[in-house]
């Protein structure tokens, strides 16, 4: 009875940790109810039936990372992590944190019934079985953050090499020899990343599939852009100087667009501690000395 009832006052903590404001996120329903809104209260169909398609696409998605032969995707989201691990170490990972799960499970319980609290069979069951598949989860969605925070530092140092690759192809170098020549000033980070193109070429790649292959480890639309302007540039001719200059520049507008949108963002928290750390602070150091003087002045 115990366990029940403390499985029941953690699914309620968290259904209302969840409809907290900071932690509710807007569904596409919530912002096109209001253009798409039916007749007599009832919702549009198209709205319906773009809400069905996104959740179908997010279980299509979590079916497609977890089915045993989706073994190129995790290589894939592997490389653009700069993980060395292979699909199946990664999928013993994935098993290795669930039945550490499994275990804290165990030894919960455990500790209860030393302690002479009974708990419920169902009630173990169900445990056992959702941190088993939350350490899954947890695994899965710790390689996303790491290929999401590579990326990130990889199209920070983006716009330095492609200035860096143009002065190499003014000065009349090839493209594997200014990615070459890149790399040695860049170690690590984008500088890896070229040094992988430059081998794939001397292993006897063709520099299209090279190129091609950097896109796929490092997804990302500045990356897909470079990459496109360069395959253009070889297959057609054009030069590279000019077009590798500009993206450089758009580059780093939108990088300064970022950081002004995320500064925007960051203005909101920072009252959190002006409001209740600063102006309380302050609130007690003007009214306190009256406080004071009235305590002393009045018998």
């Amino acid at each position: 009875m115990n366990s029940v009832i403390i499985i029941m006052g953690a699914a309620g903590l968290t259904l209302f940790v969840s409809s907290l404001p900071f932690a509710r996120r807007r569904t596409i329903g919530d912002r096109v109810e209001p253009y798409l809104g039916g007749l007599r209260g009832r919702p549009s169909p198209l709205l319906v039936t773009a809400t069905r398609s996104v959740l179908g696409s997010r279980l299509q998605l979590l079916w497609e990372r977890s089915r045993p032969g989706s073994t190129v995707r995790i290589a894939q989201r592997l490389n653009a992590a700069g993980s060395e691990l292979t699909p199946g170490q990664f999928r013993l990972e994935q098993v290795t944190w669930g039945s550490t799960g499994l275990v804290g499970v165990a030894a919960l319980f455990g500790f209860g019934a030393a302690v002479g609290i009974a708990s419920s069979p169902v009630a173990v069951a169900a445990l056992a079985v959702l941190s088993f598949v939350t350490g899954i989860l947890a695994r899965d969605w710790l390689l996303g953050r790491q290929t999401l925070e590579r990326t990130a530092r990889l199209v920070q140092e983006l716009p330095v090499a492609m200035d860096l690759l143009t002065l190499s192809i003014l000065a009349g170098e090839s493209i594997p020899a200014a990615f070459g020549r890149v790399s040695t000033h860049m170690p690590g980070g984008i500088g890896d990343e070229l040094r992988r193109v430059v081998a794939d070429v001397r292993a006897g790649d063709p520099l299209t599939t090279s190129l091609e292959t950097f896109k796929r480890r490092v997804p990302d639309p500045a990356v897909f852009r470079l990459v496109d302007a360069l395959i253009i540039g070889i297959e057609k001719g054009a030069p590279l100087s000019e077009v590798l200059r500009a993206q450089a520049t758009d580059l780093r507008e939108g990088r300064r667009r970022y950081l002004l949108e995320l500064g925007g963002k960051r203005e909101v928290l920072m009252l959190v501690p002006v409001v209740f750390l600063i102006m309380p602070v302050v609130i007690v150091f003007a009214l306190w000395p009256g406080l004071v003087t009235l305590d002393l002045l009045v018998p």
